[in-house]
């Protein structure tokens, strides 16, 4: 098997994106691990006794804060998103993560290896997941069941009478997006998404 076989779809990303880079010096941490561990291999070794050179000099909570903007309300990745997912990426120890699952373990005090299988990181309220939000604490641990009853709660379109009332009641600026959540049931992202519902008034 080729080398290049062995790499993720994420990981040849980076690979690619190193060489392409005709600047070395501003090659990302991703880049420069995924590159390590390609000549790794291509010497004899494995992913399994890979240990990477190039960042394991800084902390991974540094290693994330480099690829944070936490300017806004939410802080957002500004690394590599996944070709595939859509999701922020990260490479730790040679291994690919989504930034979400690092980040929560990290905000635990835990090695995102040590976070149960068959769990997955969700956003709580912000509605930013898709934007690539990586606060820590817009995150929580759920199991798979428990995520896909969320999702399926966020999905949830309510009556065109209900968005009425929920755009009349966001209008007056008495109430946010989150109180109206609680009200009406359902996620901020929820009652975002419906805040921009256009319905026909009766």
């Amino acid at each position: 098997m080729r080398i290049i076989d062995q790499l993720t779809d994420e990981e040849r990303e980076l690979y690619n994106a190193y060489h392409r880079e005709p600047d070395k010096s501003l090659a990302t941490d991703e880049m420069r691990d995924v590159n390590a561990l390609y000549n790794h291999i291509y010497q004899g070794g494995t992913r399994e006794n890979y240990e990477p050179q190039g960042s394991n000099s800084r902390t991974i909570q540094e290693r994330l804060d480099q690829y944070t903007d936490k300017t806004g309300a939410c802080w957002v990745w500004t690394g590599n998103y996944g070709s595939s997912d859509g999701r922020p990426r990260i490479t730790i120890n040679g291994v690919n993560h989504v930034a979400y699952r690092v980040v929560y373990a990290e905000s635990i005090g835990v090695d995102v290896t040590e976070l149960p299988d068959g769990h997955e990181v969700d956003h709580i309220s912000c509605g930013n997941g898709g934007g690539g939000c990586v606060t820590p604490e817009c995150l929580q641990l759920l199991t798979k069941k428990e995520h896909d009853a969320k999702s399926a709660l966020e999905r949830r379109i309510f009556t065109d009478e209900a968005v009425r009332e929920i755009q009349g009641l966001y209008a007056t600026g008495n109430y946010t997006q989150q109180q109206l959540a609680e009200i009406y049931g359902g996620s901020r992202a929820t009652i975002c998404r419906n805040l921009k519902r256009n319905v026909e008034n009766s």
